[in-house]
């Protein structure tokens, strides 16, 4: 996921995009308020919209999966079973292990659904080895951990002013359990991928980290989305970081085209109970 892209009024088919949606979809990705052209509101993700995957309430014409691959799952037929958490179509999937499951065309485009469960549990498993035996130590997976680690934590170390002396840290969940890591960021997909902070100025934490190509990583770089203030450039987690401020309300204040000066100086007053 790139920088924050602002799709409020945007047409994607039968669906205007009419406001950022205060729930979050799987991984943490954005979500977007929706008006189908029959009348109905959906919310579905950002990548959902942008990619085509979903293309109305569900009125509409629903694209055929039928026989795609999707990881170790091959799309059966339709289903007319629903999802709760799931407006998109609901396929029927056999797993390479040969058992049989039901999911969404969003969950198997997006990649949050890649098996039955038997991936997870061969990961966990590993995961488990590594409790006791270490068996992940010498992997590219744990020389990821460790070097988040040194660049954050190390103040000796050479790339430690580029991460912890701005302010980039490891979350708790991360910073003492390699196990955590792991089942959080899974493999490696190819020897190319490295660990990206989507945010390039946020934290080692599982919503704001994923594996991506040099490529990736330099689009992310030039895409992230600065505000000039002062006479600088800056990002709204900079922002907060400097007034202390929380970065969501703040990031939504910008997002609606709120000026800098005024999202900062309301929420600073806000936060010291003056009132404007």
């Amino acid at each position: 996921m790139g920088a924050f892209k602002d799709l409020t009024g945007q047409i994607f088919s039968k669906l205007t995009a009419i406001a950022l949606s205060d729930r979050r979809g799987g991984s943490g990705k954005i979500m977007w308020v929706c008006i189908c052209e029959c009348g109905n509101i959906v919310e579905t993700t950002s990548n959902s919209l942008m990619r085509g995957d979903i293309t109305s309430c569900g009125c509409g014409h629903i694209k055929d999966l039928t026989g795609q691959r999707f990881g170790r799952l091959t799309v059966i037929s339709l289903s007319d079973k629903k999802l709760e958490y799931s407006r998109s179509a609901v396929w029927l999937c056999r797993c390479d292990c040969g058992n049989e499951i039901i999911t969404s065309s969003t969950c198997l485009k997006s990649g949050d659904t890649l098996s039955c469960g038997c991936l997870h549990r061969e990961i966990m498993s590993e995961v488990g080895k590594a409790r006791t035996t270490h068996g992940l130590r010498h992997t590219p997976e744990y020389d990821a951990w460790s070097n988040m680690k040194r660049r954050c934590c190390s103040e000796n170390g050479r790339d430690y002013k580029n991460y912890g002396g701005r302010g980039i840290s490891v979350c708790d969940r991360w910073l003492n359990s390699f196990e955590n890591f792991y089942a959080d960021m899974g493999l490696k997909p190819s020897p190319d991928h490295s660990i990206d902070r989507i945010d390039n100025d946020g934290n080692y934490e599982p919503n704001n980290c994923r594996w991506a190509t040099a490529e990736e990583q330099s689009n992310n770089r030039r895409n992230i989305v600065r505000y000039s203030y002062n006479g600088g450039d800056y990002t709204y987690t900079q922002l907060a970081r400097i007034f202390d401020i929380s970065e969501e309300p703040l990031r939504q204040k910008l997002i609606a085209g709120w000026p800098v000066e005024k999202a900062i100086e309301l929420m600073v007053n806000n936060r010291h109970g003056s009132k404007k």
